[in-house]
C-alpha cells in the first residue's frame, strides 16, 4: 500500500488479493504492477467498468467497483452487493461505494423522490415510497393515487404542490 497526493486528494493503492501483479486505488483505478501502468478497461453491457486481470496464465474479467469495495470497504456482515451511492456506475471511488443487500440495491436504484405533506402539515421528501409506506402503515397503491391526483389524501398524507 502506498499513497500519492494529487490536487489535495490522497489516493491509496493496495495490491489486489487474488491478483498480486495488480493494484487497486481508492479513486477507482487499476494498475499493472508488472508494467507500472494504469490499466484502461472497458464497460460491460450493464454499464459497469471492467478490467481483465491475469494470474497463472488464466484471465478473469472483474468489475472495478467490486475490486475497490473488496480492498477498501469493510464487509463484516458479508453483504453480497456493492451500491454506487450517486448512481453513477463509472464513479468507482471508494467514498461512493457501499456494501448492501440485493433488496437495498434494487430499492436504491428504483427510488424516486416524492414531496408530501404529513397529516400535521409538515413538508417532507420521500426517496423510497415503498419503504415509506411500509414503515408508516400506508397503502402504496393509495399513495400512488394521491401522487397521481386521483385521491386528495391517504390517512392524512397529501401531495405537496409547492405551497399551494
Amino acid at each position: 500500500m502506498y499513497r500519492v497526493t494529487k490536487g489535495g486528494v490522497v489516493e491509496i493503492w493496495k495490491v489486489i488479493e487474488d491478483f498480486p501483479d495488480y493494484a487497486v486505488s481508492s479513486e477507482g483505478k487499476i494498475k499493472s504492477l508488472r508494467f507500472n501502468r494504469i490499466m484502461v478497461g472497458g464497460v460491460d453491457s450493464d454499464g459497469y467498468a471492467i478490467v481483465t486481470l491475469r494470474v497463472n496464465k488464466k484471465q478473469k474479467t472483474c468489475k472495478v467497483h467490486r475490486l475497490v469495495a473488496c480492498a477498501f470497504l469493510p464487509n463484516e456482515d458479508m453483504l453480497p452487493e456493492v451500491n454506487h451511492k450517486n448512481e453513477i456506475k463509472l464513479d468507482n471511488r471508494s467514498s461512493n461505494l457501499e456494501w448492501c443487500t440485493c433488496q437495498y440495491n434494487t430499492e436504491y436504484s428504483q427510488a424516486k423522490t416524492y414531496e408530501l405533506l404529513t397529516p400535521d402539515g409538515e413538508h417532507i421528501t420521500v426517496t423510497n415510497l415503498r419503504k415509506f409506506c411500509r414503515d408508516n402503515g400506508l397503502s402504496q397503491g393509495n399513495m400512488n393515487k394521491v401522487l397521481s391526483g386521483k385521491y386528495s389524501q391517504h390517512k392524512g398524507y397529501r401531495k405537496f404542490n409547492g405551497g399551494n
